[in-house]
């Protein structure tokens, strides 16, 4: 007996003795979880300070902004849009002006850092940016901006967009005066709203399938519910130990609470299930100890749920290559919400077992489970096929993936604002009334600045500022605000009211201690759409190379909406890279231990590689070629590799764990028939549950997560039914694997004498 399963008896001895014992500390570990509300933080955490780290481009180029420009760049802004047709009273400009006075007495002013209000009334020089006025000068909108130095997307700038939305439709008296929040906070608070409503109906619908298929698998409902009760547990306390985290500065974001739901009760599920599958398999054996069967059931179990654990945590941890924040932290969150569970596995799921005893596995209808069924004459034709037929099988199966393969090769991914679930939002509405009375991206215009490495000439500075207006006048920009047209390109009479506006154009569009020199441009699409991306990487790409700024050898830098979807798109396709051979190294690495063979770790790499991009081929023609969708989202194909490969190698590993019991009594092609017929109910029946598991982001209302929840479940699926059965065992098969990792002499004796009398 070797140290790892002397170390396994040793817990389960521990463990299984003193059940009562377990299940009451785990009583105290969910009261503690319950409690944990009562406990926060400081402060309210910000979710994450920048997307991308301070050394990318449109980072540099916020920060550049902020030095320079402090009063025009903040991280957040919150935008009151007020609109009436056919134009607004002289009561809805005293509600505005009443509105700015009123938040200017809120404690907030003074304790937000950066806290300013920017409208018509402050700042006359942008009254064409902040009222739209008719043809006879009347007003038709106006824009009261509110920003401020705090991450857009943090707990506090949330909050204030809440408070702020709250004061001034208290203020409103007129229920006609259209008025609507938006702006990046804006943006921000919906989305969270948004996501807390993704989040509920994933969990419901995750609990509901679970429970489900378990009722299903065992046709009791103690032993459906024992599960799904040790998950729900394993969920709670990672999610409120997160939370409590968060209160305390860790970033963690609603979406990666969801993806921990559907995590949990997948692979979370799977653990559960196989060791009472595994304890209702050896309580057939012996009926009169259920002790002794929980034991075994342990010890049979656990280093293969250990080992496909490890593989999928580490897997998960590979994410901490990503420079994407949220991504970087998606890795950790997960691999501690699966480390829970697996607690909750090894000492509360076999505790409650023996505490709740024969009733456990009580049928009230006497119908046996999809376990009990004696008939396994579907699995044993599908194994001796296998077993006889391994070429034929192979080959069938790579023609049948052919298609789906190829088809994932190629596809391009989209880097915008997922607006599907902001549908009907306050700040989708203003952001349209915005467009409609002021045109363009007039909330989210994206501005280039130039750092000389030396002041330049006035003459100098303006003749670039000039050329750089033409530059963008051809590439198509809708306006241009600069040194030279502080109003805007389209402002009548604004060459004669230059030389009054000459020293806050100034310190609007030049900083001479920074020697930076800002355009601000007004593009045509919305700014977080694809084809905005493309014409700013155009039009960037145009300024650039202008031979004045070149000759001056100056830094061209942007920032904005715009600048920012291209930063990510670009830098995006190297993450991925970065992740996906993180996530292969981890996952080998750890195969290649539990293994002990080098050709059989790149057998499971590689078959899990090409049940993902199959799985990519079949997402991406469902919803862009049948669905009409431009593309698949650039979250889809990241984190599906990093799932797909963590989670997918677990019903690899415990194949090849009962494979290893088999072959040790067997030679190879009865033992792999043997192991099909064994495991193949209980492997299919984790496969499902982790599939609709995954399945319910499909429910969300959020596109990108439709499309993940499709991929994952479609990918689990193919992993379940055609690679795990099919697939891995003829390839065994054919290469007469494994060899030397199940090896010990009592096994080989055990099969030596096996053979000869078969």
């Amino acid at each position: 007996m070797n140290r790892a399963t002397g170390l396994v008896n040793a817990l389960a001895a521990r463990i299984l003795r003193r059940p009562r014992r377990c299940a009451l500390v785990w009583l105290a570990v969910i009261l503690a979880a319950l409690a944990s509300p009562l406990v926060r933080g400081p402060h309210a955490a910000p979710v994450f300070d920048h997307i991308l780290p301070p050394n990318e481009p449109s980072q540099q180029g916020q920060a550049l902004a902020r030095l320079a420009f402090p009063v025009l760049h903040a991280e957040a802004s919150v935008v009151l849009v007020f609109a009436r047709e056919p134009h607004l009273t002289p009561a809805d400009l005293q509600t505005l002006s009443a509105t700015l006075d009123a938040l200017r007495a809120t404690p907030d002013a003074r304790a937000i850092p950066g806290f300013r209000l920017t409208s018509h009334l402050t700042e006359p020089i942008l009254t064409k940016r902040l009222l739209a006025l008719d043809a006879s000068n009347q007003p038709r909108a106006a824009l009261l901006v509110i920003s401020y130095d705090l991450p857009y997307d943090s707990d506090a700038s949330v909050q204030l967009a809440g408070r702020i939305d709250s004061l001034a439709h208290s203020i409103r008296t007129d229920s006609t005066l259209n008025l609507e929040v938006t702006g990046t906070a804006g943006l921000a608070r919906d989305q969270r709203h948004a996501d807390d409503i993704a989040h509920r109906r994933i969990t419901i619908a995750a609990v509901v399938a679970v429970l489900v298929i378990l009722a299903l698998v065992f046709r009791a409902p103690l032993a459906a519910a024992v599960p799904l009760l040790v998950v729900g547990i394993s969920a709670l306390v990672a999610t409120r130990t997160l939370e409590l985290f968060r209160s305390f500065g860790l970033p963690v974001t609603t979406d990666q609470l969801t993806y921990l739901i559907v995590i949990v009760f997948g692979a979370g599920t799977d653990f559960s299930l196989f060791w009472l599958s595994r304890f209702h398999e050896e309580l057939a054996a012996s009926a009169h100890d259920p002790h002794a069967a929980a034991r075994r059931a342990y010890v049979a179990t656990m280093p293969g749920i250990l080992s496909s654990a490890m593989t999928t945590i580490l897997g998960l941890l590979a994410l901490l290559a990503s420079r994407f924040a949220p991504a970087l932290m998606l890795g950790p969150v997960l691999a501690f919400s699966l480390f829970v569970s697996l607690l909750a596995t090894m000492t509360l799921m076999p505790p409650l077992a023996l505490l709740i005893g024969d009733r456990l596995f009580w049928r009230p209808f006497g119908s046996p489970g999809l376990l009990d069924s004696p008939d396994d004459s579907r699995w044993r034709r599908l194994a001796w096929l296998v077993a006889r037929r391994p070429v034929g099988v192979l080959v069938i199966l790579l023609l049948f993936l052919f298609v789906p393969v190829v088809h994932s090769f190629g596809l391009d991914s989209r880097v915008d604002l997922d607006s599907e679930s902001l549908k009907n939002t306050s700040s989708m509405r203003g952001r349209a009334l915005a467009e409609r009375y002021f045109g363009g991206s007039i909330l989210f215009p994206w501005s280039c600045l130039i750092q000389f490495p030396t002041a330049p000439a006035p003459d100098q500075l303006k003749a670039i500022s000039t050329t750089i207006d033409q530059t963008l006048q051809v590439a198509g920009a809708r306006d241009v605000w600069s040194l030279t047209q502080p109003l805007g390109r389209s402002a009548a009479g604004a060459a004669m009211l230059l030389p009054w506006f000459a020293p806050r154009a100034a310190d609007l569009y030049y900083n001479p201690i920074q020697r930076t020199l800002r355009v601000e441009v007004m593009a045509g699409d919305s700014p977080f759409s694809p084809a905005a991306v493309a014409d700013f990487e155009r039009t960037f790409r145009k300024i650039r190379q202008l031979p004045q700024l070149q000759q001056t050898r100056a830094t061209v830098l942007a920032t904005g909406p715009s600048p920012l979807m291209a930063n990510l798109r670009s830098a995006a396709r190297v993450d991925e890279w970065r992740i996906k051979a993180a996530v292969v190294l981890a996952v080998a690495v750890v195969c290649f231990l539990l293994l002990r063979d080098l050709l059989l770790t790149v057998i499971l790499l590689l078959i899990t590689l090409l049940a993902y991009q199959a799985t990519m081929g079949l997402t991406a023609f469902v919803f862009v070629n049948l669905l009409g969708q431009p593309a698949l989202h650039w979250q889809v194909g990241m984190f599906a590799f990093v799932i797909l490969m963590a989670v997918g190698q677990d019903y690899n590993l415990f194949l090849l764990s009962r494979l290893a019991e088999e072959r040790a009594r067997r030679p190879l092609r009865p033992a792999v028939r043997r192991a099909l017929v064994r495991t193949g109910r209980i492997i299919s029946s984790c496969g499902l549950i982790t599939a609709v598991s995954l399945g319910a982001l499909l429910v969300s209302g959020q596109g990108y997560l439709v499309q993940m929840g499709f991929a994952l479940a479609a990918g689990t699926l193919l992993d379940t039914f055609i690679i795990r059965p099919l697939l891995l065992p003829a390839l065994l098969l054919l290469l007469k694997r494994p060899r030397t990792w199940i090896s010990t002499s009592q096994g080989r004796q055990d099969t030596t004498a096996l053979a000869a009398g078969s």
